[in-house]
């Protein structure tokens, strides 16, 4: 996959450089697989702004507990009919895989 890095373990890893639209396919694959036949149009901004904040450099010293209660606040702001509760966990997946790549990238992991 073009938009994957190898770790020295011959795991697949995100690279943070992608663009989202070469992220798309891999999000949805990983919905599927949680989410079943929910529709991932429904879940995609959830995953797309948690790769967008789990990228951003500001935050990278940042855990997740430390950032959430921010990004509830611009989530309900961004997406007042999107329900944090509803969403958290696809925009949780969406941080996760932007830091994983993020950590790849800047620690050579």
């Amino acid at each position: 996959m073009a938009n994957t890095l190898t770790g020295s373990d011959g795991s697949k890893r995100y690279d943070p450089g992608t663009d989202w639209r070469e992220q798309i396919d891999d999000f949805r694959r990983l919905h599927r697989i949680e989410y079943g036949s929910a529709d991932f149009d429904e879940f995609e901004p959830a995953y797309h702004y948690g790769w967008d904040v789990g990228r951003d450099a500001r935050l990278r010293d940042r855990s997740w507990s430390d950032f959430e209660s921010a990004m509830i606040v611009d989530w309900e702001r961004r997406y007042p009919d999107g329900e944090w509760g509803r969403f958290r966990r696809a925009v949780k997946r969406g941080w996760d895989r932007a830091r994983e790549a993020v950590e790849d990238t800047v620690y050579g992991n």
